[in-house]
């Protein structure tokens, strides 16, 4: 098992050194990340994910000229997680976060372990906790995953 974690950036690079530290500290499953450099207006962006990728902190960048959205970044992420995938490159899981989160301990293996208890999920979301409270997964209905992948 292996989460395959795709993080989008588009500027604030701290925030991104601080996303990518924050992962690598908190989760003790294997995971890969791809940044998708999401065309970032400044220089020191693009800077940091190729620095990201040289200290190995960063497994694969994904470099897009310009910004093409939340979404559509995301989606060009997946893409190419789904070719990590198609190369057995034994990825089961696939985390999508904006370089603005930070990870808390167990936050990924939590999150895997609820979508892993039941075979009719396919998506889970974690909690916003700005009330100090203890993190706590709520997966999505099947009805909801169903319907978001019908539009």
């Amino acid at each position: 098992m292996k989460v395959g974690v795709v993080m989008l950036q588009c500027g604030l690079p701290h925030l991104t050194q601080m996303c990518v530290d924050s992962l690598h500290r908190s989760c003790k499953i294997p995971f890969e990340i791809i940044l998708v450099e999401n065309g970032s207006p400044d220089e020191e962006s693009r800077q940091l994910a190729k620095q990201l990728v040289r200290e190995k902190k960063v497994h694969w960048l994904v470099e897009l000229k310009e910004n093409v959205g939340y979404l559509l970044g995301n989606n060009r992420g997946i893409e190419f997680m789904m070719k990590l995938v198609d190369e057995n490159k034994e990825i089961t899981h696939i985390l999508l976060a904006n370089n603005d989160v930070l990870f808390s301990k167990m936050s990924v293996e939590r999150m895997v372990a609820a979508i892993d208890s039941d075979p009719r999920m396919a998506l889970v979301s974690p909690m916003y906790n700005a009330g100090g409270y203890q993190n706590q997964i709520y997966p999505l209905p099947p009805e909801i995953t169903e319907a978001v992948m019908r539009e």
